[in-house]
């Protein structure tokens, strides 16, 4: 099964209709959770980063969290160099 796609808004850039967020990738305090949780170590985010990639995800949402995104890019940057 091939994950559908659009385009980004007007631009061509085409990304999947799913996405992987990312919010809870680098930042478990002062969120609006109704209980603690665990921050994700870079292992595990790489596993989520390849299954996602590998299932057509391409789309990352993150609420703008700089160290959220910080990590996740630098992890897909590791990844992409192998």
């Amino acid at each position: 099964m091939t994950l559908p796609t659009r385009a980004l808004g007007s631009t061509d850039i085409m990304v999947s209709c799913l996405g992987l967020g990312t919010v809870k990738f680098g930042r478990n305090e002062e969120v609006k959770y109704p209980t603690n949780f665990a921050l994700p170590t870079d292992i595990e985010i790489q596993r989520l980063l390849g299954t996602a990639r590998d299932e057509g995800i391409n789309l990352l949402r993150g609420r703008n969290l700089t160290q959220s995104r910080d990590q996740a890019g630098a992890l897909i940057r590791e990844h992409t160099k192998a």
